[in-house]
């Protein structure tokens, strides 16, 4: 899998449990090699949804190449020359990089010839829209979009709830095969997390293997007690016995 795609969430600029979207530019073969990996990389990048953009590509921005040199190649040999080399080479432009390319070896300043295996070749990639946080390699460029859109923040915060309640299943005692009912009672109806207990009732259910409901008071029956927070928003978490 490529280093990229993981590289904006590793950057910890968006939270994790945030779903987005996934763009690569990429050429075909490119793309061929790093679709394989398309599920792995929306479950374990909880991304919606991964496009290939093979065409097009300076509709999202401008693609640059630099090189620079491999310090622990060409520094004992340069030496005193290796500052005015290193400049040279950081300004070269691509067409000048792929002259280099496929020559193989080039004067880059007076006297000095370097190799293209002493050089080291870098992009970078310049987004027209700040939506996206950016990796860029040699093939192909990795956008994520990290605007939160209200639908993702919804399914990012059901994350987070199911998450909770497991960990205090796990606190109660509860084996795996264990059935409980859960009740959720939130103090205040207008938080963010009250709206996606009632909007995503039926698929926590579903997640937890077990009957949600949203109280309003503890109920006398509960075996078990707790609270989970999200954002800032709590609500207390009650465990029934199945009859």
């Amino acid at each position: 899998m490529p280093a990229g795609a993981c590289a904006n969430r590793w950057a910890r600029r968006l939270k994790r449990r945030y779903c987005a979207w996934l763009r690569f530019l990429t050429g075909r073969m490119t793309k061929k090699n790093v679709e394989v990996f398309d599920q792995y990389i929306k479950n374990e990048l909880n991304v919606k949804e991964v496009v290939y953009i093979c065409q097009a590509a300076s509709a999202y921005g401008i693609k640059k190449a630099c090189i620079v040199p491999k310090y622990s190649v060409l520094g004992e040999r340069l030496k005193g020359q290796m500052g005015a080399v290193a400049k040279k080479l950081a300004a070269m432009s691509e067409c000048e990089i792929e002259k280099f390319r496929v020559e193989g070896e080039m004067q880059v300043v007076e006297g000095v010839f370097v190799k293209f295996s002493e050089v080291e070749e870098r992009v970078s990639f310049v987004p027209v829209d700040s939506c996206y946080l950016v990796k860029a390699e040699s093939e192909f460029v990795v956008l994520l979009d990290k605007t939160v859109y209200e639908g993702l923040k919804t399914e990012g915060l059901m994350r987070s709830v199911v998450s909770g309640v497991q960990r205090l299943r796990k606190e109660a005692g509860l084996a795996l095969y264990d059935k409980v009912d859960v009740v959720f009672v939130t103090g205040n109806a207008d938080t963010a997390l009250c709206g996606c207990l009632r909007e995503c009732k039926e698929q926590i259910g579903a997640f937890l293997r077990s009957r949600v409901t949203i109280g309003d008071e503890r109920p006398a029956d509960c075996f078990y007690e707790s609270s989970i927070e999200v954002d800032g928003d709590k609500a207390a978490v009650y465990f029934l016995k199945v009859v």
